[in-house]
């Protein structure tokens, strides 16, 4: 297989409202160890997997994991984190190990971040990128296609703002309802009937 997703940890150091996670998954005291992470990836490149999408919880509470991809820089990892935890230790190691892909999650512009995850988050994220962009780090976002953000990052300008930033793809999401009292997040009909023509449009730009 080309490409395998793995789920390194459950926990996370962000409690973010309408977590996917933490709607299915409880606090498991018996995650894999690290050893066990080790030989996957060497099971995982004996059998020639190229490309590795690391999830969790958080996957950069578990810091063997940037070890591991650099023990492999023939192997791309695309990792999804809320970006909280990188310092400016772990953007020098992203320097050095260029087959490691943050993908940054955003909710939209301040309030919209701050709101879901936590108050200060959206102005830290915009520290981290900033100083990704000077180092000239490959790296994307992922944004959660929701009922109230929608019109925020779908437009245009967020779009551009987010490209002059530096980031280099976009991994759009369409919320799913997983905890009581978020049913009203989902995407109305109208919005989800713009969402392939959007996608289009700006694969052209």
């Amino acid at each position: 297989p080309p490409i395998l997703i793995l789920s390194i940890t459950n926990d996370c150091n962000l409690n973010c409202s309408g977590c996917y996670n933490k709607s299915f998954h409880e606090y498991n005291a018996k995650e894999l160890d690290d050893e066990k992470l080790w030989s996957l990836a060497e099971e995982a490149k004996e059998l020639g997997v190229s490309f590795f999408v690391i999830a969790g919880g958080e996957p950069l509470l578990r810091p063997v994991i940037l070890d591991i991809m650099k023990k492999y820089p023939e192997i791309i990892f695309l990792v999804f984190t809320n970006g909280t935890l990188i310092d400016n230790a772990m953007i020098s190691r992203f320097q050095k190990q260029k087959n490691v892909v943050p993908l940054i999650s955003l909710e939209g512009n301040q309030e919209e971040t701050d709101q879901r995850r936590g108050q200060g988050t959206f102005d830290q994220l915009q520290k981290t990128i900033t100083r990704m962009k000077k180092l000239n780090i490959f790296f994307g976002l992922s944004l959660t296609l929701a009922r109230n953000n929608f019109s925020t990052i779908t437009a245009n300008d967020f779009i551009r703002k987010c490209a002059s930033l530096g980031c280099k793809f976009f991994l759009f999401l369409e919320y799913t309802p997983t905890q009581e009292g978020t049913d009203d997040w989902v995407l109305t009909p109208d919005q989800r009937s713009q969402v392939s023509r959007m996608m289009q449009e700006y694969r052209i730009k």
